[in-house]
């Protein structure tokens, strides 16, 4: 639960950060291989089900700074 935990508090600062693409994306890149420790953690755990979640937590966070980007550079 502690991983889980992180990452919550990960994303909770990123969301605080204020940052431009450039840091969001340098913050994203040092913290990512905590996602990769928890779904390898979570499969030598063979809990599956919660991997693949963690799995799309990390995909949906992609997906948001995309979005955001998007938004900033005006192409929406």
């Amino acid at each position: 639960e502690t991983l889980f935990d992180a990452m919550q508090a990960l994303e909770a600062q990123q969301a605080r950060l204020g940052a431009t693409s450039e840091q969001l994306g340098s913050f994203r890149a040092e913290w990512s291989p905590m996602y990769r420790a928890c779904l390898e953690l979570l499969l030598e755990l063979e809990r599956p089900e919660d991997a693949f979640a963690v799995l799309e937590r990390s995909r949906a966070q992609v997906l948001l700074a995309m979005l955001a980007e998007r938004e900033t550079m005006g192409w929406v």
